[in-house]
């Protein structure tokens, strides 16, 4: 993930001259671009990191000259009741008694960030301590308990880059893994006031993660997205969460989705923005139909089979 911003742009330059219809782009161009548009988004709240991590230059540069008009960042958990009911064992030593959990009990709940890194540093410290016990077992059986599963932070933003232009991006990092590794959702969806510019090869989705393979720490794995779907109302990305196993330990997947848009009619005055996340919590392996009709809204098929943080992100500017 460390990278430096010299080789970002390095990258960029792939050649000394682009041409574009209204003449002639040069390298210095390109640089200035890229330069600006890394500053932009280090002044609205972004790391360098975060930056390097997630970005092309291609994409850093189409923040260039940009002012960022809104952001919203939320903290969410996902909770589940879970019981030992049916793995259910009176040997201490039976490492396969572990909580289940209970279908249709999961949710996904809203944190201030202090909470949210408080919890999530004194479970790193449980963990910690806990290293190389036994996982403690239920003493009787049909014990039911809530248990925390997945610590994920996600933020949705606009920025105004030219004359009645916006760039709208979401992006979430789960900072906690869930247990399920299903085909999740991420989605942007936009009032009718704005178009969306361009087509589906014009959005940008890119998301990755880290893996501890056999004690050794690989950066950087991408995940590919199953489907872009491009629609009146905004752009939907599903994608398959890495699974992981005893010698395949899978860290901070990470994503980011974005497209740019126009104002639609010299009188619309305001528009709203909602950024989505769903998270696959059954029938993991089972894709979904998603559609994202004018209003704005997302639909998708199995929608039971997913849990969604209520209420959804969103704001809303004036043109």
């Amino acid at each position: 993930m460390k990278k430096k911003f010299s080789k970002l742009l390095a990258l960029s330059l792939s050649s000394l001259l682009l041409f574009s219809a209204s003449g002639v782009v040069s390298a210095s161009d390109i640089d200035a671009s890229v330069n600006d548009g890394n500053s932009v988004l280090l002044q609205s709240g972004w790391t360098q990191n975060e930056i390097d991590d997630l970005l092309t230059p291609e994409e850093v540069a189409k923040y260039a000259n940009g002012t960022l008009v809104d952001t919203t960042t939320h903290y969410v958990k996902q909770i589940a009741s879970t019981n030992t009911e049916n793995n259910y064992s009176t040997s201490i030593t039976d490492s396969t008694t572990l909580p289940t959990p209970i279908a249709e009990t999961e949710e996904l709940v809203s944190m201030s960030k202090e909470d949210f890194y408080r919890e999530i540093a004194e479970l790193n410290e449980a963990e910690e301590n806990s290293a190389g016990l036994v996982t403690p077992q239920a003493t009787s059986k049909n014990q039911s308990y809530t248990t925390d599963d997945g610590y994920m932070k996600y933020t949705l933003e606009t920025y105004k880059v030219g004359t009645n232009k916006y760039q709208l991006n979401l992006r979430f990092e789960w900072v906690k893994n869930p247990s399920q590794s299903g085909i999740d959702i991420m989605a942007l969806a936009h009032g009718t006031q704005l178009v969306q510019s361009g087509t589906q090869n014009d959005v940008t989705f890119t998301a990755k993660h880290d893996a501890i393979i056999n004690g050794k720490s690989y950066p950087e794995f991408p995940i590919a997205s199953d489907s872009i779907v491009v629609n009146a109302g905004g752009t939907a990305a599903t994608f398959k969460l890495p699974t992981q196993s005893l010698n395949y330990l899978v860290n901070n997947i990470r994503g980011y989705l974005s497209y740019g848009a126009e104002k639609g009619n010299a009188t619309d005055s305001a528009v709203g923005i909602y950024g989505y996340y769903k998270h696959k919590v059954r029938s993991l392996n089972v894709a979904p139909t998603v559609s994202i009709p004018g209003g704005p809204s997302l639909l998708i098929s199995s929608e039971s089979t997913y849990e969604t943080e209520k209420p959804t992100p969103y704001f809303s500017f004036n043109l």
